[in-house]
């Protein structure tokens, strides 16, 4: 004959296991941001470049027409953000922290390339 739980022993073992099982952790984090220029319009089809400092593994994307730009699922760390477009100058910025689940939003903004004559 089957043996009947009570019914809190049946509660405890749900909230025990299901607390720790919906709570995946996760060991990644992201960046995304607009590219504009010095007047605040987007600027489209920028290469946007993100290298982890310390393994040197590169990731590369596009902005989007809207100027967007994102990076998911990045391993931890600190990475060099370089971003260029025709016209502008080349952007370097660095010591950008992914941190773990966190997308770090970073604006950047562009200035136009000298023009030599």
């Amino acid at each position: 004959m089957p043996r009947k739980l009570s019914l809190p022993i049946v509660c405890l073992f749900l909230f025990t296991f299901d607390g720790t099982l919906s709570k995946a952790q996760t060991f990644r984090g992201g960046i995304s941001g607009i590219v504009t220029d010095q007047s605040a319009a987007a600027v489209a089809s920028a290469e946007v470049k993100a290298t982890n400092e310390a393994t040197g593994l590169t990731y590369s994307t596009l902005s989007s027409n809207a100027g967007e730009f994102a990076f998911a699922d990045l391993p931890l760390g600190l990475y060099g953000i370089s971003v260029k477009a025709p016209g502008f100058e080349i952007l370097r910025i660095s010591s950008v922290r992914v941190s773990t689940g966190a997308i770090y939003n970073l604006p950047v903004k562009l200035s136009v390339a000298q023009q030599v004559t």
